[in-house]
């Protein structure tokens, strides 16, 4: 068996080949013994990303099947599910201008990741237009995003729309983190769009006015 050092070596090559903007296709390992020994017995230093894409190699996942594979774990989403927004509907938020609690019998899938509409109209909606609709980071907290560059879980009623963008913002007995947001706006949005992209490696989504 080749060294260790050579074999990251080249899975560093694969993953440049994978998502590179110069190719658009798995490379041909589905038979490559390391790559498989890698998923039947992984290290425990062995990130999830790294298990991810050895399996994308494998099983010749298309490269955008891949790149969800490997972003939808950055969002925030229950342990054992992949429904956004802790149920709540994301148009409601645009054209009510309220939360609204989705119907678990009316959801659709983008990227990956579940959400649920209050009705089939504002499913349609999404389906039709769903960078628009979707939050911003992840649907993690767009202070701490902004602020620190971290995860922080939200409160699904604590919200804001500007600019066709839907933050979503932590808020608990104590604390209430749109007032902070309020406050550093224009510093902190910038921010939280960069350290997205470095945390989850995928551009922001912007709306329209």
């Amino acid at each position: 068996m080749k060294p260790r050092a050579h074999r990251v070596e080249r899975h560093s090559e694969h993953r440049r080949r994978f998502f590179g903007v110069e190719t658009f296709h798995i490379p041909q390992h589905q038979h490559d013994p390391v790559l498989l020994g890698q998923l039947l017995y992984p290290r425990p230093d062995q990130s999830t990303e790294f298990l991810l894409f050895d399996a994308a190699c494998l099983f010749r996942v298309p490269p955008f099947l891949g790149y969800f594979l490997m972003t939808v774990k950055d969002y925030n989403l229950p342990k054992g599910s992949r429904t956004a927004i802790e149920g709540y509907d994301p148009v409601a938020y645009f054209n009510a201008g309220k939360p609204a609690k989705g119907d678990l019998k009316i959801t659709s899938v983008w990227q990956g990741v579940t959400y649920q509409f209050a009705s089939k109209a504002n499913r349609d909606l999404f389906n039709a237009e769903p960078e628009k609709y979707a939050p911003t980071y992840g649907g993690w907290c767009a202070t701490a995003m902004g602020a620190k560059g971290t995860k922080v879980e939200i409160d699904p009623t604590n919200f804001k729309v500007k600019d066709g963008r839907l933050h979503l913002f932590y808020k608990d007995f104590f604390s209430d983190a749109l007032k902070d947001w309020n406050k550093n706006e224009k510093e902190w949005e910038p921010k939280a769009d960069a350290n997205w992209k470095k945390t989850a490696g995928e551009d922001t989504r912007h709306g329209t006015k």
